[in-house]
Order: C-alpha cells, then sequence, then structure tokens
C-alpha cells in the first residue's frame, strides 16, 4: 500500500501538559480548546475526496448485497405460500404436447 503524505497542523508553541479530570480543584472545569486544538480536530476529521470515493464504492456493494438478499426472501416467501395453500398457485398455462406427438391413436 502506498501511503500518501497527509498535512498535518502543528505548532511551533510548547504544548502544555495534558490535564486529567481527576487533577483538577473541586468545582473547576477543564479549558476549552484553544484555536490551534480546534483547528487540529477539524484537520484529522475533514472528508477527503479518496475517503468518499471509497465510500460510496462500499456504499453501493452493500446496497446491491441487500437488493439480492432482498429478492430472495420474496421469492422465498412466494414458494411457501404456494406450498401452504395450492388455490395461491398462479394459474398455468395449459402445455400443449410437443409437436409429431398425436394421441389421434393413428
Amino acid at each position: 500500500m502506498i501511503e500518501m503524505p497527509r498535512e498535518q497542523v502543528l505548532s511551533s508553541a510548547p504544548q502544555p501538559a495534558p490535564i486529567n479530570q481527576d487533577q483538577l480543584p473541586a468545582g473547576q472545569e477543564r479549558p476549552g480548546p484553544t484555536e490551534e486544538e480546534s483547528r487540529a480536530a477539524a484537520a484529522a476529521f475533514a472528508k477527503s475526496e479518496e475517503n468518499q470515493a471509497a465510500a460510496s464504492i462500499l456504499g453501493a456493494w452493500s446496497a446491491g448485497m441487500l437488493l439480492h438478499d432482498m429478492i430472495e426472501d420474496a421469492q422465498a416467501k412466494e414458494a411457501e405460500e404456494e406450498e401452504e395453500d395450492p388455490s395461491i398457485a398462479k394459474p398455468r398455462k395449459a402445455e400443449s404436447p410437443p409437436p409429431g406427438d398425436s394421441e389421434s391413436g393413428e
């Protein structure tokens, strides 16, 4: 697999040590994200064209598999109904004998 270089948002400013919620004094909340942290999070979750193409292909394939299963289920239900009640069965066309096979007794 070929890895493409990814654009990263890096800061030259020193990063503060992460704060655990257990280390905060009572009644104090963790400060909100900085502007830089917000941009880094946005870049990490941004959608790329490559990801969109892969998701589209996966979605089309899944839809095809689902449609196939739905058709099989519908056909199986019809077959079960015909087995339970023969009057529901579709009328069949009268079959004509093959040519050259006459029952005239000659």
